[in-house]
């Protein structure tokens, strides 16, 4: 394991596909180290690399690794790497151990995507190769927000990384289900799909004629890395809301701790509190604002006394800072740890957050989301 190998991804770009970054650095990386990258522009014409983040860690079901990174700046700048140029760029791997989406990703100028697995320290075992996530999950201040009614641009990603093409097949679909239903509200099917090796496919939500408010996204295929029917779960909402963000993932192990960070482009300085419930539900907050939560007593005690210790710092202000583009406001810090009984495994805990303005003349609220206890 210790070789110097290189990993492949994909780019595709309006239906073109091709070879374009490669992980020059031997794998695993080391929990914390930096390693390295190479991008090559073989597209056959100029390949425009903005003053942004590019690069981005996500979870294997597609939970954004480092939602911190600075997005805000003060002049976005564009480089042109013409056809044959290369660009090294250096990256810091997660601290902790397992296997994790790394994704090249520019949105702004041209439609740039590619994916690859990367090892950190100990592999982690029933990698998929295929992960859907929201498109604009590398932008940590509205990866889940979607525009109603639908944009004509795409807004769900479809990622390979696997060693080739994936073709869905029939009965792997797109559902959207509302906070209190298990049925679904609307279906893509996925089938004759294609997805590149180290690539991207790009697909619209079926939204059209849905009103403004939070749904659950759910993907399921079968995978051909694990040969098993998977299923994905994130929540969406309309835009000019709060984004939550789970860094380690929603599975919450024996033991264990998530964190949670929230995010807006908002100017507005916030009040926060992140809550857990049980029951599928909405609350309509004053503006009329729907928020992807119930009122129930997990709910009131996560607000109380943050579960008795189990959740932190889950209500407190949100830092806002400023720049020439707008403002990012943003909370971090936040945690749940797991309970500790054998009794809860399998019990699914619904979370969203809610934010207002020091007056409480104006409420946001997030996405709805869910937390597997183990």
């Amino acid at each position: 394991m210790n070789q110097r190998i290189g990993i492949v991804l994909g780019f595709c770009c309006a239906g073109a596909c091709a070879q374009l970054l490669t992980i020059t650095s031997p794998q695993p990386v080391a929990p914390g180290a930096t390693y390295f990258v190479d991008v090559l522009n073989n597209t056959g014409g100029n390949l425009y690399i903005p003053s942004l983040p590019i690069f981005a860690h996500l979870q294997p079901s597609g939970e954004l690794v480092d939602p911190l990174q600075p997005y805000c700046t003060d002049v976005i700048r564009y480089s042109a790497y013409p056809p044959g140029q290369r660009l090294t760029a250096s990256l810091v791997a997660p601290a902790s151990p397992g296997s994790y989406l790394l994704l090249f990703h520019v949105r702004v100028v041209g439609n740039y995507r590619a994916v690859a697995r990367l090892d950190v320290g100990t592999p982690s075992p029933g990698y998929p190769d295929i992960h859907p996530y929201p498109d604009a999950i590398p932008h940590p201040r509205i990866s889940h927000q979607i525009s109603f009614p639908p944009l004509q641009s795409p807004d769900w990603s479809l990622t390979n990384t696997g060693p080739a093409p994936h073709v869905f097949g029939a009965g792997d679909r797109i559902d959207v289900f509302a906070p209190q239903s298990t049925v679904p509200v609307a279906t893509l099917p996925l089938q004759r799909t294609m997805v590149p090796a180290g690539g991207a496919a790009t697909v619209s939500l079926p939204l059209a004629g849905l009103a403004p408010g939070p749904f659950t996204v759910e993907t399921r295929w079968f995978d051909p890395g694990t040969t098993t029917t998977m299923t994905v779960r994130h929540g969406i909402r309309n835009a000019w809301s709060i984004d939550m963000h789970f860094p380690a993932g929603r599975v919450l192990s024996p033991g264990g701790a998530i964190s949670v960070f929230l995010g807006t482009w908002d100017a507005v300085a916030y009040g926060y509190a992140f809550a857990l419930g049980l029951t599928p539900g909405t609350t309509i907050l004053p503006g009329g604002v729907v928020a992807p939560i119930v009122l129930d007593p997990l709910v009131a005690r996560s607000v109380l006394d943050g579960l008795g210790g189990l959740l932190t710092a889950n209500v407190g202000t949100m830092t806002r800072t400023s720049c020439g583009q707008g403002s990012d406001t943003y909370a971090a810090g936040l945690g749940l740890r797991h309970p500790g009984s054998p009794a809860l495994a399998g019990v699914v805990l619904r979370a969203a957050s809610i934010a207002w303005t020091f007056d409480r003349s104006s409420f946001v609220a997030s996405q709805p989301e869910e937390i597997l206890l183990r």
